[in-house]
């Protein structure tokens, strides 16, 4: 916890000098999530967010990259550093840490019954990370698994291809539930925004770490 609480005091200081920029289109998103869905949940889901950044933040520090800006956009966060050459397990690493505090903080929680939307977001957002979809970390993480034993540049092709395919896919998931089932658009809307982030970022050679 004391790892957790210096890197969300290092989170709270890259703002203060003006290491955060945050986009029109990542204040349009967070509008569509609080009007479709619960602002309650919403606020847990952001804390969720905040540790799993911390987490990200942790292991760049443990392989000894500095922090050049935090962005909020559309396709979500992404930490920018002050990059030397990292390894492919090195990225791996950068990748699954956001996730990995998630899930322990998912423990955290059913060990200590502590409240059950924490556990519920941390849990979820930990899974819907490990996704392999570009510019989830777990397509990154996968982008850097293949990259490594096979080739960066069919990896980015594969992932890319990938991407799009579970997009579409939950996209017409959404759209079925949402004509069919008369349920709400959310689902339509999640794949929406992973199939636009997928074509965003699909072009990019070495996806940046989030």
């Amino acid at each position: 916890m004391g790892l957790i609480a210096r890197q969300l005091i290092r989170f709270r200081s890259c703002m203060i000098r003006n290491k955060l920029r945050i986009s029109p289109g990542f204040v349009l998103v967070l509008s569509f999530a609080a009007y479709f869905g619960d602002p309650v949940v919403l606020g847990w889901v952001l804390l969720a967010a905040v540790l799993h950044e911390g987490g990200h933040l942790l292991a760049a520090k443990g392989i000894g990259l500095s922090v050049r800006h935090l962005a909020l956009d559309f396709t979500g966060a992404n930490l920018d550093f002050y990059r030397k050459t990292t390894s492919y397990a090195q990225d791996l690493l950068l990748c699954l840490s956001g996730p990995a505090v998630n899930f322990f903080f998912v423990t955290l929680s059913v060990l200590f019954h502590w409240n059950p939307l924490f556990l519920a977001a941390h849990l979820l957002l930990g899974i819907f990370n490990l996704m392999p979809i570009i510019p989830l970390d777990g397509g990154k993480a996968l982008y850097a698994f293949l990259s490594g034993v096979w080739n960066p540049f069919l990896a980015g092709r594969v992932l890319s291809v990938l991407s799009v395919l579970i997009a579409v896919g939950v996209s017409l998931s959404g759209l079925w539930v949402f004509l069919q089932l008369d349920g709400p658009p959310n689902l339509l809307l999640l794949g929406l925004w992973l199939l636009f982030s997928a074509l965003c970022s699909c072009n990019l050679h070495h996806f940046p770490i989030k």
